[in-house]
């Protein structure tokens, strides 16, 4: 019998040596929940947790009826013994071809599970917690791609990968932050900038809420030529600023980075719009603040 593949993302689908295979509803169903578990399941907690609404009776009832449907279309797919179902050790699912490649080794070829959504359309109880604990191992994984690109100096596909990560998730901070490190990386500030101004006012009208100090910083740092050091691939903590010897432009005699002209460092001519936040000065340092916006949608 030859081994199967189990699609959970971007939709169900299970393919033999011979193609696609149509399972019944509920037979789909017993077969996502042991995908999802990657364990072995008892008879009770399985059909627990597909008919919660059920008796025990009926919910077993029904498990068994599903199992007997299984073996007629599928047989092998899953392995039942006395201590439980398991899904078949040698099938190929893509759900496990993404959480390993969490690993030092794991695969780098990944752009369809990246971003597809785990069984979309399903409504079940136990659907969601799984679709979000997904949805953060693939963001995760496209932050940190982004930054192994923009570390080996590719730059498009750092931008193009942080990208992706922003418009999963808007409102993510560490993604913005992986985005706007991308842009600095290949010299383009003024997209940093824009990047920043459009998270800022997003996290305003959403929760009116500001950017955090780190990103802010991080921001400010930028515009006055600090080039910001690589941070380790998935690390989640802000990036450290290491200061480069700036340059004078002749005419303002500001310092500017040498990767880009003095003019698009200067803080007079960014739009007023993607300004950062005013330096309040303190007895023992400096922090950035900015009263956060109230509009709400």
């Amino acid at each position: 019998m030859s081994p199967y593949t189990l699609h959970l993302l971007g939709g169900f689908e299970v393919v033999g040596d011979r193609g696609s295979i149509q399972l019944p509803p509920s037979t789909r169903r017993l077969v996502a929940a042991l995908a999802l578990e990657r364990a072995r399941l008892s008879r009770s907690r399985l059909a627990e947790r597909l008919w919660p609404a059920a008796s025990a009776d009926h919910a077993a009832g029904t498990l068994r009826t599903a199992l007997w449907r299984l073996r007629r279309c599928a047989d092998g797919l899953v392995e039942v013994d006395a201590s439980g179902l398991l899904l078949s050790t040698s099938t190929a699912v893509d759900l496990w071809h993404l959480v390993d490649s969490l690993t030092p080794t794991g695969d780098q070829h990944l752009e369809v599970e990246l971003r597809a959504e785990l069984l979309p359309g399903w409504d079940d109880d136990w659907v969601p917690v799984e679709r979000e604990r997904v949805r953060q191992v693939q963001l995760h994984l496209l932050e940190q791609r982004a930054d192994a690109h923009r570390l080996a100096g590719e730059h498009d596909r750092a931008v193009l990968t942080a990208l992706a990560a922003v418009s999963s998730d808007p409102l993510r901070e560490s993604a913005h932050r992986t985005l706007i490190l991308a842009y600095l990386g290949e010299g383009n500030r003024v997209d940093a900038w824009k990047s920043y101004g459009r998270y800022r006012d997003v996290l305003a009208t959403e929760l009116g809420l500001p950017p955090s100090p780190a990103l802010t910083g991080l921001i400010r740092a930028a515009c006055d030529g600090e080039v910001p050091a690589a941070p380790d691939v998935g690390r989640s903590s802000p990036p450290r600023l290491v200061i480069r010897a700036p340059e004078r432009c002749p005419t303002c005699q500001r310092s500017a980075s040498p990767l880009v002209p003095p003019s698009v460092v200067q803080p007079s001519l960014i739009p007023s719009s993607l300004a950062p936040s005013p330096v309040v000065a303190s007895d023992s340092s400096s922090t950035l603040s900015r009263a956060p916006s109230r509009r709400r949608q």
